[in-house]
This record gives C-alpha cells, sequence and structure tokens, in this order.
C-alpha cells in the first residue's frame, strides 16, 4: 500500500501536508504509511485517503499499476459468529481513540483493535472458510 498512495497523490497533484490535513492525519502518519514505517492504518483513514485521493479503497492496496486488477473477499459467517464478532467490535471500540482495523495477513481476513495509538490486537480471524475468535 505505501507507494500506491504516494503514486495516486501525485498523481493527483495533491502534496504530502495537503492530503494529510484534508484527511485529518499529520503529514509525518501519512509520510510514515507511504515510507511503509506505520502499517494498518484505521477504516477512518482509509475512507479519508479515499475520498481525498478519488479512488475506491481496494485501489490504495494494489500493487501492480493495472489499475483494472481487483480482488474481491468474501465473508461467510453464521449468524452467532456475526453476533459475536459484532459484539466483539463493539465492546472494544467503546473506549475513546480506539479504531478498528479489518486487514489480510497470511492469507486470513483480521479484525483487530488499536489501542489508543498502540499495536493492533487482532479479536478474530477468518481463514480458508473458518471464522475463530482470537
Amino acid at each position: 500500500m505505501n507507494n500506491k498512495i504516494k503514486e495516486i497523490r501525485i498523481r493527483n497533484g495533491l502534496g504530502l501536508n495537503e492530503t494529510a490535513r484534508r484527511v485529518g492525519i499529520t503529514g509525518g502518519y501519512l509520510s510514515a504509511l507511504e515510507k511503509g514505517v506505520k502499517k494498518n492504518p484505521s477504516l477512518e483513514t482509509l475512507n479519508g485517503l479515499s475520498k481525498i485521493l478519488n479512488v475506491p479503497i481496494n485501489q490504495l492496496f494494489v500493487e501492480n499499476s493495472n489499475q483494472d486488477m481487483e480482488k474481491e473477499i468474501t465473508v461467510s459467517l453464521t449468524r452467532e459468529e456475526f453476533k459475536e464478532l459484532t459484539g466483539l467490535i463493539l465492546a472494544e471500540s467503546s473506549e475513546e481513540n480506539n479504531e478498528i482495523s479489518i486487514f489480510t495477513h497470511e492469507g486470513s481476513i483480521k479484525f483487530g483493535i488499536t489501542r489508543k495509538v498502540t499495536q493492533t490486537e487482532v479479536l478474530a480471524e477468518y481463514f480458508e472458510g473458518d471464522y475463530k475468535n482470537e
């Protein structure tokens, strides 16, 4: 994702600090994202970048410059698994400054919480058709 954000930002004629300000993050944080120093931005940050850069969120992750490459990820949960996951997310996100993250890692989809600008803690995982609560 790192170089992709910068590539799209420059293509849109936007400066780093202007983009960061419009997204609601610091220039330093955006620079760290672009350099790959910071990983797993919040969904709020991804939505902001997507809106300001005028691209779908998935385009922020496409490594190949071929804009037509898209990968759809489908998660199938039972009603109970979905209820448990949403309960975890609601409980964990109620604390001020916590951010929910959804990301892929080694073939699985991870649902996580970033606690007050610290490392993301994985709450649950979906891998090869199986859902499990961490």
